[in-house]
């Protein structure tokens, strides 16, 4: 008899193994339904042992029993609704689950999965930095997470690092300026840019930190190394 796959089993795709980037944060790529643009689940230990899910993905049995040995899974942030996918499932499998969202797409999230509080309210409960960049709608946050020796930003689609990809569909993406670069996308730009200039101004506030060490993007490679340059070059793209 064939096994009755369950709603879980119907929405994993093809994923790598969970990679640990700090002592306190790692991640899985995944493959989307559709199309090339693989995603990027953030897993990070807060300061309380348990863990924050940014951009959730259903995952295979060892990968998820892998997860759950870091620690229980005890807040997820749905980055926007440009980005919400299998966050819902994740509510269904762990109900103790605070969800948390960016304040303005909140009304229309919260038919998809029960919100229980603003990410920008985040601070005061958990010790996460939320930004609200500059010049960006307020559809999407940036989170800054504290690391050993610096911090972690977070983005989901307001930034992205794809490469380019082989047949019709990858010169269709990099003619509309989704791929091949690190930055903001044509779509990002015409969807979530309402100020160049301010965002630009963020993006080089940003990169003058000193204790940037990982950027992590919604879609395509994280970047551990150089993380000023990227985010300079990423603002003269604009």
């Amino acid at each position: 008899m064939v096994p009755v796959m369950n709603e879980w089993d119907r929405h994993v795709t093809p994923h790598g193994d969970l990679v640990q980037l700090d002592t306190r944060l790692w991640e899985v790529a995944a493959s989307a339904p559709k199309g090339p643009l693989a995603r990027t689940m953030t897993v990070y230990r807060l300061d309380d042992g348990g863990l924050l899910i940014h951009g959730a993905h259903a995952l295979r049995p060892e990968t998820m029993t892998a997860i759950e040995a870091l620690g229980e899974p005890r807040l997820m942030i749905v980055a926007s609704t440009f980005h919400e996918m299998h966050e819902s499932l994740y509510k269904q499998r762990y109900p103790h689950l605070v969800v948390a969202c960016p304040g303005v797409p909140r009304a229309k999230l919260q038919r998809l999965v029960p919100i229980d509080l603003a990410a920008e309210d985040l601070g005061a409960r958990y010790g996460i930095t939320v930004h609200s960049p500059d010049g960006v709608k307020p559809v999407e946050c940036c989170y800054e997470l504290p690391l050993g020796d610096g911090v972690a930003l977070i983005f989901g689609d307001m930034l992205m690092n794809l490469p380019d990809f082989a047949g019709f569909q990858g010169w269709l993406l990099h003619a509309i300026g989704s791929t091949g670069f690190f930055g903001m996308t044509g779509m990002g730009r015409m969807l979530m840019l309402k100020d160049r200039a301010a965002f630009r101004g963020w993006l080089e506030r940003m990169a003058a930190r000193p204790d940037l060490r990982v950027l992590s993007v919604g879609h395509g490679a994280t970047i551990r190394h150089a993380c000023d340059v990227q985010l300079r070059k990423a603002a003269a793209r604009l």
